[in-house]
C-alpha cells in the first residue's frame, strides 16, 4: 500500500530538485522536473529517489532523455544535457534520500519467505473446517 502524507512534500529531501525549472515550454509555461516526469507517466518521487543511488553520468543521461521529450523551445532542447547536469546537483546525497522504494523492496523478500507458511496454515485451517462439517 502506498503511503500518502499530504505534509510530506514540504519535508521531502527531493522537493528542491523536483520543483526546479527545466525550461519554458513553447506555450510560455514553466516546466519543472516534477511535471516532466509526471507527463512521462513516472512517479516523480520514486524516480528521483532511484536517481539518487545511480552514478551521476547515468542520472544525467536519464534526465536529459526526459527533458528531450518535452515541448520546450528549440534552445532548451539543445541545452537539455547542460540543464540536466545543473539540476542533478540539486539531488540530495544518497544518505539523506527518501528510502520509500528501498523499504518497499526490502519487505518483499520477507513476505515471500513467509508465503509457504501462510499457505500451509490456510490449508490446515480449511482441512479442520471441512473435517468438522463432514464429521
Amino acid at each position: 500500500m502506498t503511503q500518502t502524507d499530504v505534509f510530506a512534500l514540504q519535508k521531502s529531501a527531493l522537493a528542491t530538485f523536483l520543483f526546479s525549472e527545466v525550461g519554458v515550454e513553447r506555450s510560455g509555461l514553466h516546466l519543472t522536473v516534477l511535471s516532466a516526469l509526471a507527463r512521462l507517466g513516472q512517479d516523480p518521487w520514486e524516480e528521483a529517489g532511484r536517481w539518487v543511488g545511480l552514478p551521476t553520468t547515468m542520472t544525467i543521461d536519464r534526465l536529459t532523455k526526459c527533458i528531450s521529450q518535452m515541448p520546450l523551445s528549440a534552445q532548451a532542447l539543445l541545452d537539455a544535457r547542460d540543464t540536466a547536469t545543473r539540476l542533478i546537483q540539486l539531488l540530495p546525497p544518497q544518505a539523506s534520500a527518501p528510502q520509500r522504494v528501498e523499504i518497499m523492496t526490502a519487505r518483499l523478500p520477507k513476505l515471500v519467505g513467509w508465503t509457504p507458511v501462510y499457505v500451509a496454515a490456510g490449508i490446515l485451517i480449511i482441512a479442520i473446517w471441512v473435517g468438522r462439517l463432514l464429521g
